[in-house]
């Protein structure tokens, strides 16, 4: 038995191992039985899900849950499903509320394996080495793309001919499909190494993580996102309990002050497109002009349709995944014609580019009520215990990780984290930290 346990257990590491390593690999050329919403990781998912459900029958794991997590949970799961029953073609819905439990079952089959202070340390080991890689591709194509070789580095890039014409740069997605995946990613990579140089006792190693984190710090921001409010956010809140590095008070300074800038400029930018800009001198009259154009921005349309929808079906919206679908028949073309990004709305599919507006929309009132009721418990939750624990490696690592979930949160406003892997392994990460010795580690 002991041996069919140790055996077991080398089946889930490796399993796991290759499920974090191979998680970033999702804008790469895939075969024909993986769609668009199956990644290479999901493979390694599959074989790990039989094994977790075997063990669980055997009562061989438990899920170290707090019961208030689990019942907003399960409450998520429930209404979600019934908004299906609004939707106008059930089986995109189905397929959508799949993805749903997969989310939900992955939560707790990491929640299950990381209270192991072994499979803890290398998820958090994996994560950061896999963001490290993901950044040096990202930034490698960059450089690339910069001298001329176009042909192999454009499928690591992102172009957007509006913000490509403000900075005159291609933004970094590395093995992402989107920007704001690779940073939110890049985001709990970037604590996971902090992690790893907080844990470490070998000074070399402790320098080649600092490395690491720059790379990745590097990456982001010349991906240049809304969604690196959230990671600036995490940063902040990191170095306000941070103590004993050189020019903390300076580089505290400096970070905050660059959230709240980012923050209210991407608040701004969510609600129109001032561009473009125009300074003109009239050296006679000793006057400055400075004209610009605006128009509303995509988020605003966005949010505006996920309003009247709510109004129209309050309790379980129009059902999941429908807001692509529907946006058509909720946006005044008038008003939207008028936009920079986007011309015709008809012809577009779009999801709602934010977690919590994309919730309401497609689950109504009752789904985004459930959702913030999940949100607040993983937040007390972690608070509680935070408060409880003294000074300690222990308290370090659940506190970084809690500051890379409220940065999430926060970047929930312009993207719709809740359908990120990553986000919720960030989760589970969460919840394993209450399980562990890092003293031991």
């Amino acid at each position: 038995m002991c041996e069919a346990n140790i055996a077991t257990s080398k089946i889930i590491k490796i399993l796991l191992w290759m499920y974090l390593l191979v998680l970033p690999l999702m804008n790469l050329p895939k075969p024909l039985l993986l769609g668009t919403k199956i990644q290479y990781c999901d493979i390694f998912f599959m074989f790990l899900f039989i094994i977790w459900f075997f063990l669980v029958g055997m009562r061989k794991l438990y899920f170290p849950i707090h019961k208030n997590i689990k019942y907003s949970l399960i409450m998520i799961v429930a209404i979600n499903l019934f908004s299906c029953l609004n939707s106008s073609n059930l089986s995109v819905s189905i397929i959508n509320y799949l993805g749903l439990l997969y989310l939900v079952v992955l939560f707790f089959l990491l929640a299950a394996i990381l209270k192991d202070l072994n499979m803890f340390n290398m998820a958090i080991q994996i994560v950061f080495l896999s963001s490290v890689i993901a950044s040096v591709i990202g930034i490698v194509s960059l450089i690339l793309y910069l001298n001329g070789n176009t042909a192999l580095t454009k499928h690591f890039l992102f172009f957007t001919p509006l913000k490509t014409s403000v900075v005159p740069l291609p933004r970094l997605r590395s093995t992402f499909v989107s920007p704001e995946m690779f940073i939110t990613f890049s985001q709990l990579g970037l604590v996971c190494g902090m992690i790893k140089i907080e844990l470490m006792g070998n000074p070399i190693k402790r320098r080649l993580a600092f490395f690491g984190v720059l790379i990745i710090l590097a990456a982001v921001f010349i991906s240049y996102s809304r969604s690196l409010t959230g990671l600036l956010l995490t940063l902040s809140l990191i170095l306000l309990v941070k103590e004993n590095i050189k020019f903390l008070i300076p580089l505290r300074l400096a970070i905050i002050t660059l959230f709240i800038i980012l923050f209210c400029a991407a608040i701004l930018t969510s609600i129109w497109v001032i561009y473009p800009i125009s300074i003109s001198h009239d050296a006679d009259a000793e006057l400055t002009t400075v004209a610009f154009h605006t128009s509303p921005d995509m988020r605003s349309i966005l949010q505006n349709a996920a309003v009247k929808i709510a109004i129209e079906k309050p309790f379980f919206g129009i059902g999941q995944g429908m807001f692509t679908y529907q946006l058509k028949n909720y946006i005044d073309f008038k008003s939207a014609s008028h936009t920079i990004k986007i011309n015709d709305f008809r012809s577009l599919e779009i999801d709602p580019h934010s977690t919590y507006f994309g919730a309401l929309a497609e689950t109504g009132l009752l789904g985004l009520i459930s959702m913030l009721i999940f949100f607040g418990a993983f937040l007390k939750s972690t608070i509680i215990p935070l408060k409880e624990l003294h000074a300690s490696k222990y308290k370090i690592v659940k506190f970084y990780l809690f500051a890379s979930l409220v940065g999430s949160l926060l970047t929930g406003w312009f993207v719709d984290i809740f359908a990120f892997r990553h986000f919720w392994i960030n989760l589970a990460l969460l919840v394993s930290s209450d399980n562990i010795d890092t003293n031991n580690g």
